[in-house]
């Protein structure tokens, strides 16, 4: 489990104490994600960092910290894994699982073969159990598609 204070030296560069950054691994409209390894005992994972002033509204600011107060309450095998979280000159940092296979998107663009049809079913119950965990819970993924679908090195799938 990470600390509560293990983003406390967030600085604008993405350098966190205790963190060695790797490399950047994904870029949107409103942050970027970057692979990180805690140094402590070299275990990685992905930062989510986004810039809460980017947003127009004070609702909207909320509605991003909302996210991680939703995902510190999951805990399913087909939801990404929540480890910490903070808010550092401005910028909401969430840690968050390292899925060593990127998302599905990238992966369905560089495998040369058609998948075998029981992999395309597995990829598919998986997200359809990622799903239906959120939607017990009354939670709404507003932004499904295959670049935001996750999987591990051993097969897993996750939203």
């Amino acid at each position: 489990r990470f600390s509560k204070s293990s983003l406390a030296m967030v600085c604008d560069y993405h350098f966190f104490r205790g963190f060695t950054t790797l490399e950047e691994v994904g870029r949107g409209a409103f942050g970027t994600v970057h692979r990180v390894r805690r140094d402590a005992d070299s275990k990685i994972c992905v930062v989510k960092s986004v810039n809460l002033k980017q947003f127009e509204t004070e609702k909207d600011r909320q509605q991003a910290l909302s996210e991680v107060q939703i995902l510190k309450r999951l805990s399913c095998p087909c939801v990404v894994k929540y480890y910490d979280a903070s808010v550092v000159q401005g910028r909401l940092h969430i840690i968050l699982e390292h899925c060593e296979d990127g998302d599905l998107r990238s992966f369905l663009e560089r495998v040369p073969e058609v998948l075998p049809e029981n992999r395309l079913w597995r990829i598919f119950l998986s997200i359809a159990l990622g799903l239906d965990y959120l939607h017990e819970r009354r939670i709404l993924h507003r932004d499904v598609k295959s670049a935001n679908i996750f999987l591990t090195a051993r097969g897993g799938v996750r939203v």
